[in-house]
């Protein structure tokens, strides 16, 4: 089931009413230029303020590098180098996402988290423009303070992730790419793009389920001839079938297998999981209160493991219970957005 296609002349999908009088038209106007020029502003502070903080650790020679993709830059090159990234410490990404993103680990530290900036600056920009887009379901645009409302709404989101240099970002574009592109009537490119979204984050997967529940076949075809072009293909290319089964094995039984079969709690800071995180707030010893991973340092070992504050500490039988009736919301709530409901 596909929407109609919007063939409509592109222009930027956002609107305004028009007052009568032209001096508060022209008022209106100077303040909607000011508005989206202050969050310009805001967004390219939080931009120099991540080049600050990487050029002054580079100066310091500051082991702990600012950002995720810092952080990777080690094992992004020990992959190439022949290394299995994934036996010697749990390395989120999978091998296809590793290839992608292994040019920014080859540039200087500074040029990295310049060229890192200016690209998330730039898939948020196209992204606000198709989140309007989409918004106006063929209108002629969305109204000003409806994008000002979401913007502000998600601002802390945003700058979160441009100062520590994650890919949220990335992702948030290719889910509205997909998005736009199904909205164009483009299903094939659209699975497409949620499939890389999918290679990023495992997150986006949940709109699978949505369009399994639609029966848009074509979308999904599209997620699988991408996800095996982009989980499979792209790297036995890269590093041959050999190591390509190697490293999705340790991969696999380091990382997925613990978590989604065996239960594994996984309670490092950097989880941002629900098991992850109801495990540091209310288990403690070994799979509570850890705040330290060899990943996320070059030094690894000379950090003092520090604690994360345990709320309540209760029997992890009695959290693994409250993680599954969490779960079980989480599915519900899902289930009610798309339709499911009694």
């Amino acid at each position: 089931m596909t929407d109609t296609p919007d063939h409509t002349k592109w222009s930027l999908p956002l609107r305004r009413p028009c007052s009568a009088d032209p001096r508060r038209r022209r008022t209106e106007r100077a303040l909607r230029i000011g508005a989206y020029a202050l969050l310009a502003v805001i967004l390219l502070a939080v931009a120099m303020q991540f080049q600050h903080g990487t050029a002054k650790r580079i100066k310091d020679d500051d082991p702990t590098s600012k950002g995720a993709m810092a952080r990777w830059r080690g094992p992004f090159r020990q992959f190439w180098a022949g290394e299995d990234i994934y036996a010697v410490a749990r390395h989120p990404n999978m091998p296809f996402t590793v290839i992608v993103l292994s040019p920014l680990a080859y540039l200087p530290p500074a040029a990295m988290a310049a060229v890192l900036s200016a690209l998330k600056l730039a898939v948020l920009a196209a992204s606000i423009l198709m989140a309007a887009r989409l918004a106006g379901h063929g209108r002629s645009g969305t109204r000003d303070w409806v994008v000002g409302l979401a913007l502000l709404w998600s601002l802390q989101l945003l700058i979160g992730d441009l100062q520590h240099g994650k890919t949220n970002t990335f992702v948030l574009g290719l889910l509205l790419l997909h998005l736009w592109l199904y909205r164009m009537g483009k299903d094939l490119p659209a699975g497409a793009a949620l499939a890389a979204a999918i290679c990023l984050k495992m997150t986006p997967a949940l709109f699978v389920l949505y369009w399994l529940y639609q029966r848009n076949w074509r979308l999904l075809a599209g997620v699988a001839v991408a996800g095996a072009v982009f989980v499979v293909g792209v790297p036995v290319l890269a590093v041959g079938p050999g190591r390509y089964v190697s490293l999705m094995d340790s991969w696999l039984n380091g990382l997925v297998k613990p978590g989604l079969v065996e239960g594994a709690w996984f309670p490092i800071h950097i989880n941002q999981s629900m098991s992850g995180v109801m495990s540091r707030y209310f288990l403690v010893g070994p799979n509570g209160d850890i705040f330290w991973n060899p990943d996320d340092f070059h030094v690894h070992g000379q950090q003092e493991q520090m604690g994360w504050i345990t709320l309540v500490a209760l029997p992890a039988p009695v959290v693994k219970m409250m993680l599954r009736c969490g779960q079980v919301l989480v599915v519900a709530a899902i289930a009610w957005a798309i339709g499911w409901r009694t």
